[in-house]
């Protein structure tokens, strides 16, 4: 969205009218120094949002998306309109806090714009607490800034509970970095600051809004965003198509340089949390990408043994798992991702396409592995179809799974990605936001290209398939015994050639 057109000269009795109307409106008439860039989509949906009669309200922001801009701009229009009487900003500081308050104690001193809605200094005008005397409405509204760890219960300032919690950035790294820590923070947000929010009974349109970059799955923002009762919405720095949600400002093509450069440097989890705000904690995963390695500098080994790998769809309905063809390759104790293609949705000819494209692309592919459980089947035997029409022949190797799909993710990429032995391309989004968010209790992650992924490391290198088997109670005796057994081979014969 650009910049709103308003008329250079506009008679101020429409200009309160205007910026009664809309919140971006009223920033731009009002306070168009602060607000001299170009508005993004999404301020016009959180100004939308703040005029919805809903309580509690929470905007987990990527960094730089002027939410603390936007929220000053609107707590200076419930003071111009006297909305609220009393006011509470509260930060993971009251130092914090107090560059808010300031901002709205500049706009009273040097703003003439806002004389129109005659307000003026009070009694009180310090950088912690200031009085506004509003001469229309003819009364009194008080301003706090408050640490989030301060004093923050029993406020009720001539006989006014607050009628307008702003949280900004109430979160940082120090209150989020225990489970005590965060339930503190927890405990003072949802009690003494929660329970002196005025009543509707008594403020109709009082309200709370919390914004954050989240840090913590079970940080105050991550849980109050799983709360009913919030109005809760999310805005990372690109939107559902991939594109930046402001254009103007962030550029696509330099946020996705940057998110490159980022996950390069190992900094993966902070760009997703940080910009697009996504968290997973690390010890609820068995998997940390911030120790891939990445072959885009490098590219792929010269010489190596290479796979292809198919995990099918487990039916043609849009709502089923996505179906993923993938290359790996092995290079000594390195295994490398080198292209792969993820879609739900897909019927067989596409994927017949895409695995005789990638069979082009990388000459040498000693086969191509196939899930080969329930309805997947069919992909088997329609390749060998397509084979015979096509004269295009490639050996097919079809996979009978003995373990469970979580087992064999775990067991054959854990160990390469701890030791610094699996490579991917940096631009490979799908990949890596699966293994940053994989959970093998939940019943049923997201994980068809890891899994595609370990079929191709197992093929290649066996043993790796066996350490499942081990970590599910089998003894070593046991394991010998199996592995002795012809029958375990029987899957890694080829078929598909007529």
């Amino acid at each position: 969205m650009s910049k709103l057109i308003l008329p250079e000269s506009i008679d101020p009795g429409e200009a309160v009218r205007l910026g009664s109307a809309s919140l971006l409106a009223y920033c731009s008439l009002f306070h168009p120094k602060t607000f001299r860039q170009g508005f993004a989509p999404m301020h016009e949906e959180m100004g939308g949002l703040l005029y919805a009669p809903t309580r509690l309200n929470e905007f987990l922001c990527y960094r730089g998306s002027a939410k603390t801009t936007l929220l000053r701009g609107y707590t200076s229009q419930r003071i111009a309109y006297g909305i609220s009487r009393t006011i509470m900003y509260v930060s993971s500081s009251q130092g914090h806090a107090i560059h808010s308050v300031r901002w709205i104690k500049s706009q009273i001193e040097s703003n003439p714009r806002l004389k129109v809605f005659g307000l003026r200094p009070g009694t009180k005008w310090t950088d912690e607490w200031i009085q506004i005397y509003h001469e229309i409405e003819d009364c009194t509204i008080n301003l706090f800034a408050v640490g989030i760890t301060g004093q923050t219960r029993g406020f009720n300032l001539d006989d006014y509970r607050p009628d307008l919690i702003i949280g900004d950035d109430v979160l940082d790294d120090e209150n989020t970095a225990t489970q005590e820590q965060r339930e503190k923070v927890k405990d003072r947000w949802d009690g003494s600051l929660m329970k002196s929010l005025a009543p509707s009974s008594e403020a109709p349109y009082a309200k709370a809004v919390l914004a954050q970059t989240p840090f913590d799955r079970n940080d105050l923002a991550m849980v109050n965003s799983r709360d009913p009762e919030y109005n809760c919405r999310v805005y990372g720095c690109f939107d559902e198509h991939g594109k930046s949600r402001w254009e103007e400002r962030f550029p696509t093509e330099e946020l996705k340089r940057q998110k490159a450069s980022d996950t390069n440097r190992g900094r993966y989890h902070v760009w997703m949390r940080e910009m697009e705000c996504q968290v997973v904690l690390a010890e609820h995963k068995p998997f940390d990408v911030s120790k891939l390695k990445f072959w885009d500098q490098t590219g792929l080994p010269q010489g190596a043994r290479k796979v292809m790998a198919i995990d099918p769809a487990s039916s043609e309905s849009r709502k089923a798992d996505q179906n993923v063809v993938g290359t790996i390759y092995q290079k000594g104790d390195d295994f490398y991702l080198a292209a792969y293609e993820a879609a739900q949705g897909v019927m067989p000819d596409k994927c017949w396409n895409d695995a005789r494209a990638q069979w082009i692309s990388h000459p040498g592919i000693l086969g191509c592995v196939i899930e080969v459980n329930g309805y997947q089947r069919t992909l088997k035997w329609h390749f060998e179809q397509q084979m015979m029409v096509n004269r295009f022949y490639f050996p097919i190797v079809p996979l009978t799974s003995k373990t469970r799909k979580a087992d064999r993710i775990v067991s054959a990429l854990a160990g390469l990605l701890n030791y610094g032995h699996l490579h991917v391309h940096s631009s490979m989004e799908g990949f890596i936001n699966q293994m940053d968010n994989y959970n093998p209790t939940e019943p049923d992650p997201d994980d068809d290209i890891l899994d595609m992924t370990s079929m191709g490391v197992v093929f290649l290198n066996p043993a790796l398939g066996h350490i499942a088997q081990l970590e599910q109670g089998s003894t070593y005796d046991g394991i010998a015994e199996v592995i002795e057994d012809e029958s375990m081979y029987e899957e890694i014969g080829f078929g598909g050639c007529p």
